[in-house]
């Protein structure tokens, strides 16, 4: 087996499991600004499971993965490559797919939610990674809040 052809399905494999992962997680801890469907949690349960599962058997059952190859450095470096992938695809693919959605019901103005509610991961329960940055970009100069404290 030709080492870059292992090298392409590892890449694809551990995207395809973050990616699943996260939309597990993300429906179980409600953080609905990550998910790519809202309305329907078994269809988040359903895609995750998709990912991780789907991934994980087509890797280890299409093809004989037991031959000599990758090094652990390898294999670390295109562990995070692909993590890093699938973390910045789910962030951009549901601030895309709830942008209108976001339009309509928060709006991309004036009318944000206060910036005293959730930081951190714990405003992805409410807000899309793109309004936690429309509203970043829209603080007050000096830092809002702090600027009073």
């Amino acid at each position: 087996m030709h080492l870059v052809k292992v090298e392409k399905d590892y890449l694809i494999f551990v995207f395809l499991a973050v990616l699943g992962l996260l939309q597990l997680v993300a429906v179980r801890q409600r953080w609905t600004g990550l998910l790519f469907c809202r309305r329907w949690s078994l269809l988040g349960y359903a895609f995750g499971l998709a990912g991780l599962g789907g991934g994980y058997a087509w890797f280890f059952f299409s093809d004989d993965r037991n031959v000599p190859g990758l090094e652990g450095w390898q294999l670390f470096s295109r562990f995070a490559v692909s993590a890093v992938a699938a973390v910045l695809v789910t962030l951009l693919v549901s601030s895309a797919l709830h942008v209108r959605r976001d339009k309509d019901i928060v709006g991309w103005k004036q009318d944000l939610p206060p910036a005293n509610e959730e930081r951190g991961l714990e405003a992805l329960r409410t807000l899309t990674y793109g309004q936690i940055l429309n509203r970043w970009l829209r603080r007050p100069p000096g830092g809002g809040e702090r600027a009073a404290a």
